[in-house]
């Protein structure tokens, strides 16, 4: 009787771990089957990229960590209060790399998501397109989730093992099967944590300190 709410709790957790372990199993066995299909886009037919953001009146407008204009972000406008620390870094860097064609805030609740076997999606922080060679088009998109070191726990491992099916099933999908047009590219899912973002980023784009750029607008 004395334990009666740490025995309670205890049970509720068993019970949460052994239901997610169980709608896991279901999930991959129907797309194993093939009842569940793998699409890059959420709705159909296909998510698009929103053709104008709001901004709230007197909201600030997030700027290079030298207080220069953005240069790569889709939008002109990108709200400064929108984005914690560690995004504003990688949003910086992104910024930086003239090989990127573009990079969007994806905004939680309204944006691009991502549906594994829990019942909330996932909204990744960032989407990114990698400039073909000729710069006249992306050959490359990448979904990019940002973490903070603290918040390496079973949350983010669950985000992590769903990207990792995403790019497994992305290498075995062609764009045209998920009913594109542009058979040629590729998509990367991604998280990266605060303690190695950089490094991550580098090796995703080929970038390396010091190394020439090449500039993505002509």
């Amino acid at each position: 009787a004395a334990n009666v709410v740490f025995i309670i709790e205890e049970l509720r957790k068993r019970s949460e771990a052994e239901k997610d372990r169980m709608a896991e199993e279901i999930f991959l066995d129907l797309i194993r089957g093939k009842e569940l299909r793998f699409l890059m886009l959420r709705d159909l037919p296909g998510y698009r990229l929103p053709s104008k953001v709001r901004a709230r009146k007197g909201e600030r407008m997030l700027n290079r960590e030298d207080g220069s204009p953005l240069q790569l972000s889709l939008f002109e406008f990108v709200a400064d209060d929108g984005l914690n620390l560690p995004e504003k870094a990688v949003a910086w860097y992104l910024d930086e790399q003239e090989r990127l064609l573009w990079w969007y805030r994806n905004m939680a609740r309204q944006d691009y998501a991502i549906q594994g076997w829990r019942k909330h999606r996932i909204y990744p922080d960032f989407i990114v397109a990698d400039a073909a060679p000729d710069h006249s088009d992306y050959a490359k998109v990448y979904v990019v989730e940002t973490k903070g070191v603290h918040l390496k726990n079973e949350d983010t491992d669950y985000k992590k093992y769903v990207f990792t099916l995403c790019n497994k099933l992305a290498e075995e999908k062609s764009w045209t099967e998920l009913g594109l047009e542009f058979p040629d590219k590729k998509i990367r899912f991604e998280v990266v944590f605060e303690d190695e973002w950089q490094r991550k980023l580098n090796d995703l784009f080929d970038t390396k300190p010091g190394k020439k750029k090449v500039p993505a607008h002509g």
